[in-house]
């Protein structure tokens, strides 16, 4: 309701700044055609009664020539909508790709943050669905208006002319018309966002049927998700029905009011020419009527064009929201003049939270020298991973400080302070491709005797040669054709050839077996030699030879030192180990 719907459409036309020479040909062009189907109705109906069929009109019997004039005007008017056409072919698609190009780049400079307070479906429609609907605007709606505005000047202009009084006949009607299409134009919008927003649940649920077919099929809630994709399609459906209704019946009843306006012109026409004293002739009240057909044509357009409009506003908010938003994570005013990272971490009396009200992270404070291992153990939910994303800066402590090498990492350049940080998560996403193109993800310009290095340190190069196509090899969205400890190896061939100085492992292991568990802890072992590691895991079997473990509970680090260290102190440390370790005997012995 506080939309400045003409702050959105200056914004739309901005748009078109890079094709100034094209919308001013486009315009030029419309407006030539504009004239020509102005005068055609003057010469096909007045001049052609009154002046070449009436005896003692000024072009009495030429009639071979009129038609021919007549012709020539509608040549004229055909090339000229070729011309159009062309032009505005070449030009708009351009314009939406930019529009969509720039959604997508905005997109990509936003923070995690803000995905994850967002519906896939819901930004899916923003990149695609709303772009096009603004695409069609532009190209059957504001050509379109703008011709139709030329036309109804044009055509009040000849009609004022030609007879004064029967233009104000006409015209009585213009207000209240143009009264009912702002109030429609309103309505429609309200019927359009709802739309929209049961359209975006339907494709967000399609997204998490997709994802979650395993879940789906293993709870046997097919039949439930689709009565959910149901409901709301139900409800869609609804929405659009309603839209149609009032616009199959608000429509009419405005063009019916349009034609008892244009009755009365011709009642009153007609005595006109009737009556011997009036000047009014037959083909003057065609030619009028001609013109009046004409005035309410652009009406009639821009009946459709309030719900076209609606659409397209209601579209283009939505886009300019995403183009407008900012990124939680910028780049700094003034970086750091880093060109290499030795690795030496420091976390200074760290807070942060996801929700205000409930901190993860309560004033954790830890180092991490260059070159050595920190292990990291604690329970689900102590904030051992938002601890990692804050480290890469993927998320900002809301207080406190984070140091690389004695910078800020809100100092770093992002790309420099990425670049130089490898996460192996727990939580792993292949892209739509070839086995190599993930792995060579982490650095396009590697060989594929790079890639198959990287394999082979990941203990990944067996399983890829006996896929079928090898490293050519593609997977699905998410890499449904891979197990999760085929899809952790490449996630890990991947941060290997990224060759980081900084180390993150988040739960690197949890998906495999023992034997390939410790094919890759003695990998990774080499892997870590020199460089900076924080290793997280529930295993705690696997930090034993870490430099240090520190034992976060509840957001606080409450131990560190290193296992043997640990174990002394009988602590929170040794109670986790001990618990494992009886639960692993228990294991054993079944």
């Amino acid at each position: 309701k506080c939309l400045d719907k003409i702050s959105i459409f200056v914004r739309l036309l901005g748009f078109f700044k890079f094709y100034i020479k094209k919308v001013l040909l486009i315009m030029s062009v419309m407006l030539l055609s504009t004239v020509c189907a102005v005068f055609t109705p003057y010469v096909s109906t007045r001049m052609f009664i009154d002046e070449v069929l009436t005896v003692g009109g000024q072009y009495f019997g030429m009639v071979l020539a009129i038609v021919l004039l007549i012709l020539l005007v509608r040549i004229v008017t055909v090339l000229l909508n070729i011309i159009y056409s062309y032009v505005l072919a070449r030009t708009v698609p351009w314009i939406i790709y930019d529009l969509k190009v720039r959604i997508f780049e905005a997109m990509q400079r936003l923070s995690v943050g803000f995905y994850t307070s967002k519906r896939t479906g819901a930004l899916m429609n923003r990149v695609s669905h709303d772009a096009t609907r603004i695409y069609w605007f532009f190209v059957d709606g504001l050509p379109f208006l703008v011709v139709n505005i030329m036309m109804f000047i044009g055509v009040f202009i000849f009609m004022f002319f030609m007879d004064m009084q029967l233009t104000l006949i006409c015209i009585t009607v213009v207000p209240l018309s143009a009264f009912m299409f702002r109030v429609l134009s309103k309505i429609f919008r309200r019927f359009h966002h709802k739309s929209w927003v049961y359209t975006t649940q339907m494709n967000s649920m399609v997204s998490d049927s997709v994802h979650g077919q395993r879940v789906i099929k293993a709870f046997a809630r097919e039949d439930e998700e689709t009565e959910r994709f149901t409901s709301t399609g139900w409800k869609q459906a609804g929405v659009e029905t309603k839209m149609m209704n009032m616009g199959f019946t608000v429509f009419p009843a405005i063009f019916f009011f349009m034609f008892i306006g244009q009755m009365a012109v011709m009642a009153v026409g007609s005595m006109m020419v009737i009556d011997p004293d009036n000047e009014m002739t037959l083909g003057t009240l065609l030619a009028f009527n001609a013109y009046l057909a004409m005035l309410y044509g652009p009406l009639e357009f821009l009946s459709w064009v309030s719900n076209w409009w609606a659409r397209c506003v209601d579209a283009a908010q939505r886009v300019f929201e995403i183009i407008d938003s900012k990124a939680d994570i910028e780049e700094p005013e003034e970086p750091a003049d880093v060109n290499t990272i030795e690795g030496a971490i420091e976390v200074k009396d760290a807070w942060f939270s996801y929700d205000p009200a409930t901190p993860v992270l309560k004033g954790l404070t830890l180092s991490v020298p260059a070159g050595q291992t920190l292990g990291i153990v604690g329970k689900t939910g102590a904030g051992k991973t938002t601890l990692a994303n804050l480290i890469a800066r993927l998320y900002d402590v809301s207080e406190g400080q984070i140091t690389v090498d004695g910078h800020d990492v809100k100092k770093f350049p992002l790309k420099i302070l990425r670049s130089n940080i490898g996460i192996v998560s727990q939580d792993i996403y292949l892209f739509i491709g070839s086995i190599a193109d993930n792995i060579r993800y982490a650095r396009p310009e590697a060989t594929i005797e790079d890639v198959i290095r990287a394999a082979k340190i990941a203990s990944a190069h067996d399983f890829i040669i006996n896929l079928p196509d090898g490293y050519e090899t593609r997977v699905g969205a998410g890499g449904q054709d891979l197990s999760g400890g085929e899809k952790q190896r490449l996630s890990i061939a991947r941060t290997i050839l990224q060759n980081p100085r900084i180390l993150i492992l988040d739960e690197a292991t949890a998906a495999m077996d023992t034997e390939t568990e410790g094919n890759i802890q003695r990998s990774l072992h080499k892997l870590q030699t020199g460089r900076t590691t924080i290793a997280i895991a529930h295993r705690l079997s696997t930090l034993k030879d870490a430099h240090k473990l520190a034992v976060i509970h509840e957001g606080k680090i409450v131990e560190t030192g290193t296992h043997e260290e640990l174990m002394k102190a009988r602590g929170e440390y040794h109670k986790l180990y001990t618990i494992q370790m009886e639960g692993l005997k228990i294991i054993s012995m079944e």
